[in-house]
């Protein structure tokens, strides 16, 4: 196997410094194999396991992946150019809503400018205001519900039995703060479909992975249900005022509330949960965290995000010829190449973060180098900064409130 791994990583290694029409359909093709392997082994296996074959820096899925700390540091801190890639896949870009953020590039990396448009429209219309709404007791309730739940797994529950839950509990969090939507039981699992257990045929994101993506006829079903969910944002609370205007790039209210969609199903629901599991079925159940200190409850979630990483990969197409450090010697990519930096592997860098499997709330340097929410170090005030995502505090308070609750109904 690790004979196969380094051959592929090689090759692919090859490719991307020679670009032309022969090496892109070899890196296709490789990319097509190594993304099921990923979708099977799920993306810490995967990367890791390449890793301790490779070093921090190598070739896979058809890019090159940079696990290195301080390069992957360099490269979220800089301007960034994206293409139609989210996480290991890339995308068919006619399937996603023609302003997706995650396809525009920063201004000063040869984009319009979008990027930081909607940044800070997003937060300035949402985002703030469901930052206050987080303390809300109905929002308790439902954390409350899901730690009853998980009580029934045990003082240390495996996440694969828990995650059901979690999902409901996220879904129903994030559309009640973020939207001021109260869901029933066939929404939450509609959306549940959408975003964590449809199939080929149901899937959101599933269905604009190439070369996976199933033809539009059989998607009639997929868009039904995209559709009735984009009904339910167009009609919520926080967009009855909403008026098309240069700062949401003059998008109707059924664009934005598609765009939402994508946005809140992405980021908020997949990361949110992701982080929530981790937080029940992770953090050691005898690891001494006051749950009166607000500061130690933080530190707990960070250094649970920087272990498990919400969201491990952000692609960025380099902007001129650089050159990266792999297998012992410098290597130089063209422009144009598709580098993905992994910022679970950087999480993990022992150079970095001694001991970095170990559970260390109280590292020294947890709060200025651990990268995650696409920043480096966390900043603890509001941060609406270029790159940071705005939704950043929405998910840590949620989880910080699963933390006390939970550590306070196991003692």
């Amino acid at each position: 196997m690790n004979f196969l791994i380094r051959a592929s990583s090689y090759t692919q290694l090859w490719c991307l410094q020679r670009p032309n029409v022969l090496t892109k359909m070899l890196l296709s093709l490789l990319y097509s194999i190594e993304l099921m392997l990923f979708i099977r082994q799920g993306a810490r296996n995967f990367l890791t396991r390449r890793s301790a074959v490779l070093g921090s820096n190598y070739a896979a899925l058809g890019r090159l992946i940079v696990g290195e700390y301080y390069a992957v540091a360099n490269l979220v801190k800089n301007p960034q150019q994206r293409g139609a890639f989210l996480g290991p896949a890339r995308l068919l870009r006619n399937r996603l809503p023609s302003d997706f953020l995650l396809f525009l590039a920063d201004k000063d990396a040869a984009g319009m400018g979008l990027h930081k448009t909607f940044h800070d429209y997003i937060w300035n219309s949402l985002l703030i205001q469901a930052q206050d709404r987080s303390p809300e007791a109905q929002l308790q309730i439902l954390i409350d519900e899901l730690v009853h739940s998980a009580q029934q797994h045990g003082n240390i529950p495996d996440a694969k039995a828990i995650t059901p839950d979690v999902q409901r509990m996220v879904i129903r969090y994030m559309m009640l703060v973020i939207l001021e939507v109260t869901v029933n039981e066939t929404q939450v699992e509609a959306i549940r479909k959408l975003f964590y257990t449809g199939g080929p045929t149901a899937n959101y994101i599933l269905a604009t992975i190439t070369p996976f993506a199933l033809p539009d006829f059989m998607l009639r079903s997929l868009q039904h249900n995209i559709d009735e969910i984009v009904l339910l944002i167009q009609s919520s609370p926080v967009l009855k005022d909403y008026v098309s205007s240069i700062e949401n790039h003059n998008l109707s209210k059924q664009q934005w509330s598609y765009l939402l969609l994508s946005i809140i199903g992405i980021a908020a629901l997949s990361g949110g949960s992701d982080l929530a599991t981790y937080v029940l079925s992770e953090i050691p159940s005898d690891f001494p965290i006051d749950t009166l200190d607000s500061i130690l409850v933080q530190r707990a979630i960070l250094e649970t995000a920087r272990r498990y990483t919400p969201v491990n990969i952000v692609n960025v197409i380099t902007p001129q010829l650089m050159a990266f450090e792999v297998a012992g010697k410098a290597c130089y990519f063209p422009r144009g190449t598709v580098l993905a930096a992994s910022i679970g592997l950087a999480n993990l860098d022992n150079r970095q973060f001694p001991d970095s499997a170990a559970f260390k709330p109280d590292r020294d340097n947890l709060m200025s180098a651990i990268i995650n929410f696409n920043s480096v170090g966390f900043h603890a005030t509001d941060d609406t900064r270029r790159c940071t995502c705005p939704g950043c505090q929405i998910v840590l308070s949620m989880c910080s409130d699963l933390l006390v609750a939970w550590l306070n109904a196991v003692k």
